[in-house]
């Protein structure tokens, strides 16, 4: 299923700094950025006033600063049709005043439109002026709201002053027929260069092309970073000068955090950073992330008790999206949405006001080479089902792997026992102090619960969550846990043991998976008449992901409890088999 996309989909609980070069409504602008001639006037432009009327009327409403004026254009007899079709215009729309610029020098010109109709291919013209030296144009913007963004350079060897030409295309207008376009404007922008200056690629300026959206104020500073004029602008770092800086940038918390951003890297042997927070040399006290001898890294400045290196493989020409979280002493790395996790008992509170992007908080050299089209910072540590979130924001744009297939029980095994090989189940009202669940067990054991799923599509990556409920008097058994691997066979991720009245001691834990034990718990039924132990509960198994390829996948449960269920009992809840590809 294609992800939704826009601004607002991604998580703004704590954002603190945003930027993506594709939301042209709200984050990359393009030229121009800085009106110089703001409110100096519209009036109609209409060369054939026999056969096409026009009006136009304020509406006490604004774009982007500037007041919309709606147009009323009427096709008075069959030539006014005609001229109202087909890119036929012989000049008809409006006229701008302001217009030229400073002799010698390249001005930036634009306005913004609003169709009502359709429009052909080109649906502006911008070429019509009675002076010489406007370079005839069909350059517009899609803003992706219903506006659009005509524009054009002027240049001249002396300072001018003269109106701005703007002809609008309906695709075909009946005789009698009235067109109503919407504009807002006229910008303009003294680009202040003698050479030709491309009005959407090139280099930007530190008041050019770029905006932070999450309403913080944050300004940033552009040092010759290049932008290109596709559908989702890119932004390009050479790898030898290029940045961008936030100066007095405040993160809020200092103890937690997140950044993240999508990236293309062009090379990853060098030491290479995306971005980072702080600017303090102390170590642990800045928050960063790099590539480094082709590995993505977590830097915490340089020290190796606060660094997370050689994490997973940064592959080079392929976009994706990388985030590091910090939450006291742990360390959280994702990659394309795979959780990467490490605690590093050096970190520090963070310390230093500067954002940079493209090269290390702290100055000097280690420039990004590749692009960097959008980055956040939060003032918290992002939650995983948030990084998903994000990371499935961007996920269709940039054509990101993701996931294929979710096998997912929840709380009803009854409904999924034709994928195991012991169709016993169980329902409690309290189920370990969650309500109505119904799972796998219990009858006597020691027994095997075996889940088996075929079919499968193509994937990479698996993980595998389960509920494993462990009741009352168990006595010193042996509970395993076996996962299928990708070469097909086995693999016990793992062991533990359970005693009566004591929490359950895990020998094996294999990584990159977590086994966090719930704590004690109530449960409707319990042997031995609910008596009076207080270490009932479960453990919480995510396998993490691990590396599979095979068509099907097997879970295997050997558990040890050895009695009937009046004696002791063991469950399966919440069983979940999630496939990365």
């Amino acid at each position: 299923m294609a992800i939704e996309q826009g601004y607002s989909k991604i998580v703004t609980q704590g954002l603190k700094f945003s930027y993506d070069t594709g939301d042209t409504r709200n984050s990359y602008t393009g030229r121009p950025t800085a009106n110089i001639s703001a409110g100096i006037g519209m009036s109609t432009y209409n060369n054939v006033p026999g056969s096409v009327s026009s009006t136009l009327t304020g509406t006490g409403t604004y774009y982007r600063g500037a007041e919309i004026i709606r147009q009323d254009l009427t096709a008075l007899d069959g030539s006014g049709a005609s001229w109202l079709s087909g890119g036929n215009n012989p000049g008809i729309g409006v006229v701008t005043g302001g217009g030229g610029g400073t002799g010698g020098r390249y001005t930036g010109h634009s306005i913004f439109f609003k169709p009502t109709v359709p429009t052909t291919s080109c649906p502006v013209y911008t070429n019509y002026s009675n002076i010489g030296g406007w370079q005839s144009s069909c350059e517009y913007d899609d803003m992706g709201d219903g506006w659009f963004r005509a524009r054009v350079i002027w240049y001249d060897s002396v300072t001018r002053s003269d109106g701005k030409y703007w002809a609008i295309n309906p695709l075909s207008t009946p005789t009698g027929a009235t067109v109503t376009i919407y504009w807002a404007g006229p910008f303009k922008e003294d680009l202040n260069v003698t050479n030709v200056s491309q009005y959407i690629n090139g280099t930007r300026s530190s008041t050019q092309g770029l905006l932070d959206v999450s309403g913080k104020g944050n300004t940033m500073s552009l040092s010759d970073v290049s932008f290109d004029s596709s559908a989702f602008p890119q932004i390009t770092f050479d790898g030898t000068n290029d940045y961008i800086d936030i100066s007095s940038f405040a993160p809020g918390s200092n103890s937690t955090g997140t950044i993240s951003a999508m990236v293309y890297p062009l090379q990853n042997s060098a030491d290479s950073y995306v971005m980072g927070v702080g600017g303090n040399t102390t170590f642990g006290a800045s928050r960063a992330i790099r590539v480094n001898g082709g590995f993505w890294s977590t830097v915490s400045y340089g020290s190796g008790t606060e660094d997370f290196n050689s994490i997973v493989a940064a592959p080079l020409n392929t976009w994706q999206h990388v985030a590091f979280v910090w939450n006291g002493t742990t360390v959280n790395f994702y990659h394309n949405g795979i959780l990467y996790t490490a605690n590093r008992s050096g970190m520090v509170n963070f310390a230093g006001d500067k954002l940079s992007i493209g090269r290390p908080p702290w100055g000097g050299g280690s420039y990004w080479q590749g692009r960097i089209n959008n980055a956040q910072v939060y003032d918290r540590a992002l939650p995983e089902s948030e990084i998903l979130q994000n990371y499935n924001h961007y996920r269709t744009r940039f054509n990101l792997p993701g996931i294929v297939y979710n096998y997912n029980e929840s709380t009803r095994a009854d409904l999924y026992t034709g994928y195991w090989n012991n169709s016993t189940t169980y329902t409690m009202a309290d189920f370990g102090g969650i309500s109505n669940v119904t799972a796998h067990g219990w009858s006597t054991g020691p027994a095997t619960y075996t889940l088996t799923l075929g079919s499968l599509p193509t994937h990479t990556k698996v993980r595998y969550k389960v509920y494993w409920h462990l009741v009352d008097s168990l006595d010193n058994e042996t509970n395993q846990l076996f996962i299928m691997n990708s070469s097909g066979t086995e693999s016990e991720i793992l062991r533990f043991t359970k005693q009566y009245n004591l929490v359950p001691n895990i020998s094996i834990a294999a990584s990159p998976g977590t086994y966090t034990w719930s704590g004690p718990k109530t449960y409707t039924y319990r042997p031995w008449g609910s008596g009076t132990y207080g270490q009932d509960g479960y453990i919480i198994v995510d396998s993490g992901w691990v590396d599979h390829t095979a068509s099907s996948f097997t879970a295997r449960h050997v558990m040890g409890a050895d009695q009937g269920q009046s004696d002791e009992a063991e469950y399966l809840s919440h069983v979940e088999v999630q496939l990365f590809g």
